[in-house]
């Protein structure tokens, strides 16, 4: 809203609609106000804006109002064209998925200069009033001035439905510079960031193009719903093959008969032959801190608990000693990698898979089932329980992995 401006235009006697700067100072200037008709002077001194005043007080409030909207509309007709603002089409649609697509389309470019071949002020069309209607190659362009009110919905509605292109200058944002002359206050109503559109009949046929545009677009991305479903299909019966076929291999590995013949080839295990070499115990003589019932111990390894327990003591305490550090991710690297006891790629399937598809995981499993990382973790508690080993926390570089000292050797059965 115009709050530091004063009545920059007139109506002179002979001249019509004219700037301060273009009449007399004084009361000589022979104008009029634009809203109530009393008397103006011309305030044309050096330290203030010039402008017009009421040469006697009076209650009229609308008369700057007045002067600027008549102000634009005489302008425009003189200088018979206007610089559009952009006007950018869009339209969106849902795809079967509820995903929204949009189209777009410029309708007109920004800075888009149209000369009229005719302006009429103050227009009747079809019961609505128009500030201007301007004619362009047998179109016709609406162009309404908002000072203190904008157009309503109803009259913008109205101009829908009767099919014309509208459009609004804003003049509420007006400054002493913009009024200060004509050239000013046309670059003001010239400028396409002060002119918005109410409506666009090109863009209402347009409109009916583009959504034919996206329609085609939309049935392509369906089709590839489509095709992506199937693949996704084909991969979830992929995955829950090697699920269900990962289950009973291990259902078949954790059997009491598995155990028992795993149990039976202990003795003749190559682990249990290379580090039988570094430690003071016979198999049938092994402590019972090398023989900790943790979860899934006599299978997941492919060995006897006693084996892979036996040859981690072996190494990471008997042969690094007192004051070694290692990590849950280490050794079980280590036994997989170096020793041969391998963990059956079974379990990470069933790992992966799990959550993704608990309907096919049978109680049994899913109450036991453990990683080597968890197997391992409740075997070297258990050494820390015996003194042998000191729990110093989580391993930084992997979820899961612990960090263990050897703080004590034990070579005897206890």
């Amino acid at each position: 809203m115009i709050t530091n401006i004063r009545l920059p235009f007139g109506l002179h006697q002979d001249r019509g609609l004219v700037h301060v700067d273009e009449v007399s100072g004084g009361k000589k200037c022979r104008c009029v106000c634009p809203s109530c008709f009393a008397p103006l002077i011309a305030a044309k001194g050096n330290l203030k804006q010039h402008h017009f005043k009421h040469a006697v007080n009076t209650s009229c409030e609308n008369g700057l109002e007045s002067a600027v909207h008549l102000a634009a509309k005489k302008i425009i007709k003189e200088k018979n064209s206007l610089t559009l603002p952009e006007y950018i089409l869009q339209v969106s649609l849902k795809d079967n998925r509820g995903i929204e697509h949009y189209e777009n389309e410029i309708i007109v470019k920004k800075g888009s200069v149209i000369s009229f071949d005719n302006i009429i002020e103050e227009k009747l069309i079809q019961n609505i009033k128009v500030d201007l209607l301007a004619r362009i190659n047998n179109k016709y362009l609406a162009v309404e001035i908002f000072y203190r009110h904008k157009v309503d919905d109803e009259k913008s509605n109205k101009i829908k439905d009767i099919g014309l292109s509208a459009i609004e200058i804003n003049l509420s944002q007006l400054k002493v510079n913009d009024i200060k002359n004509w050239d000013s206050f046309w670059l003001y109503i010239n400028n396409p960031e002060n002119i918005a559109w109410l409506h666009n009949v090109k863009a209402d046929i347009e409109k009916d193009k583009l959504k034919q545009r996206l329609d085609v677009k939309i049935k392509e991305v369906e089709k590839r719903y489509i095709e992506e479903d199937k693949i996704f299909k084909m991969k979830q019966e992929k995955e829950k093959k090697i699920l269900k076929k990962s289950i009973a291999k291990i259902e078949q590995l954790s059997s009491l008969e598995s155990i028992n013949k795993i149990k039976k080839l202990g003795v003749s295990h190559q682990a249990w032959i290379n580090a039988k070499k570094y430690i003071p115990f016979s198999w049938d003589d092994i402590p019972c801190f090398l023989n900790v019932n943790t979860p899934n111990c006599d299978w997941i390894y492919g060995c006897d608990r006693r084996v892979w327990q036996v040859s981690v003591y072996s190494y990471f305490i008997l042969k690094l000693g007192v004051g070694a550090l290692f990590t849950t991710k280490n050794v079980d690297k280590w036994l997989q990698n170096t020793v041969g006891c391998k963990v059956p790629s079974e379990i990470k399937s069933v790992f992966t898979y799990k959550n993704k598809y608990p309907q096919l995981i049978p109680n049994r499993i899913g109450e036991s089932i453990t990683s080597s990382w968890k197997t391992l973790n409740i075997f070297f508690r258990c050494l820390c329980d015996y003194g042998i080993l000191r729990y110093l926390g989580p391993d930084d570089s992997k979820s899961g992995s612990y960090l263990y000292e050897v703080i004590s050797i034990k070579t005897q059965k206890e």
